[in-house]
């Protein structure tokens, strides 16, 4: 067994790695896109306005979690953006040690040795604790509710299903992603451990309880019955869009069009909101757009599959332009970042495909993991952001580690 040093050395490479990066990078001063609605969410809460974007006027269009985080630390050190990254940090450092025990549980000491090692190392999560977005803490929550699932599964203990259920309904407050997750956990017990199906109801039970208070308020004042938060609205109807024969930017563009006709309130109407009305509106138009048009839904999905995968998240680290704008400006610097990140990346997914085919005997165990890799696929089905598949990273990290230990050993047996 590792002893705690070893455990203490990857959480502090870790730690190092990542507040070296927000420390010495320039992060980041004023937000954009989802991170300013977190800001300006949690700066109305410490405020005294609400969970609101307009003051006083309460938005059903983000899940409550990492505002409530932000608006904490915000209470207590103020509105410091380095501080909340200093937080994100020991999130991803702990992360990294979480998933040590994750892959020790179901494979053995080595590669969980190394699966905590790449993870420590990777340089696109060491980049994101510096973002004010959802995937350092959403992270830190799964893993979590994996662990103490995978400890409930071992034990036939029924503390840690509630204990997984519990961090299950925190992490879909805080994305509502894994809001059907629960049901491809009743997959795996029917499948491999129909004996602890009982315990499988706990777990749902408390991740409900978890989830009940926000769907009660969101249906006092939206008198809508979304679990969590709308927003899957944007992915229908642009994908609806490009299936009818539109591009991405040309489905993209008539999204903002029509998200013109419901601008943010000013004054708050209990159960009249216009965000939820487009949210609605969205929702039906994309998916009536897919039923007529299924065969070129299908195709766009499938070449979603190896982008959603295979992508460089090269844009976090400021090399957004196309390719051939470098050439031109004959700045060969950018180019390598984006095709050294592609070719990273490109390693650990072959690793982790060979992980998988070796870890075939040992389905029963490894079932669970790569079903959350298959859920996290589902993003493909209505939207295509590369990033919505980091959470699922640590556990492709493990079968990676099984695909590298396999090579090695080939390696040595060759000499």
């Amino acid at each position: 067994m590792m002893k705690k040093r070893g455990l203490f050395l990857i959480f502090s490479i870790g730690l190092l790695l990542r507040m070296g990066y927000i420390l010495v990078f320039p992060q980041e001063k004023v937000l954009r896109g989802d991170a300013a609605q977190y800001d300006i969410i949690a700066h109305n809460l410490v405020s005294g306005f609400g969970f609101s974007i307009n003051p006083n006027v309460p938005t059903p269009t983000r899940a409550p979690i990492y505002p409530l985080f932000l608006s904490f630390i915000y209470f207590i050190f103020g509105h410091n953006y380095t501080v909340v990254r200093f937080f994100q940090v020991i999130l991803s450092g702990l992360t990294c040690v979480i998933l040590y025990y994750i892959a020790k549980e179901i494979f053995n000491e080595k590669i969980a040795t190394i699966s905590a090692w790449l993870l420590v190392s990777y340089p696109v999560l060491i980049v994101y604790t510096g973002l004010l977005l959802t995937e350092t803490l959403f992270t830190f929550l799964l893993a979590v509710s994996v662990l103490l699932l995978i400890r409930g599964i071992v034990t036939a203990k029924t503390k840690y299903f509630i204990g997984s259920g519990t961090f299950l309904g925190l992490a879909t407050l805080t994305r509502p992603v894994t809001l059907l997750f629960p049901f491809v956990i009743l997959i795996f017990f029917i499948i491999v451990k129909r004996k602890l199906i009982l315990n499988w109801f706990a777990f749902f039970l408390i991740f409900v309880v978890v989830l009940f208070p926000w769907v009660l308020r969101n249906y006092k004042l939206f008198g809508m019955y979304n679990i969590c938060s709308i927003g899957t609205g944007y992915g229908i109807f642009v994908t609806g869009n490009m299936a009818k024969g539109y591009t991405f930017e040309e489905s993209f563009q008539k999204y903002v069009e029509f998200a013109k006709g419901f601008p943010e309130p000013k004054v708050f109407i209990p159960k009249q909101c216009p965000d939820v009305e487009r949210e609605r509106k969205s929702q039906a138009e994309g998916l009536k757009l897919i039923k007529e048009n299924l065969k070129n839904y299908f195709i766009i999905v499938l070449k979603r599959l190896p982008r959603f995968w295979w992508t460089s998240h090269s844009s976090i680290f400021g090399v957004d332009k196309p390719i051939s704008e470098y050439l031109r400006e004959k700045n060969y610097l950018y180019p390598a970042i984006r095709f050294s990140l592609l070719g990273l990346h490109g390693i650990v997914l072959m690793l982790a495909l060979v992980g998988i085919i070796v870890s075939i005997k040992n389905w029963q165990n490894t079932l669970i993991l790569v079903l959350i890799l298959i859920y996290f696929t589902g993003h493909i089905l209505f939207d295509m952001v590369p990033r919505y598949h980091l959470p699922a990273t640590p556990y492709l990290f493990a079968f990676t580690s099984v695909g590298l230990y396999s090579f090695v050993g080939l390696f040595k047996k060759a000499k």
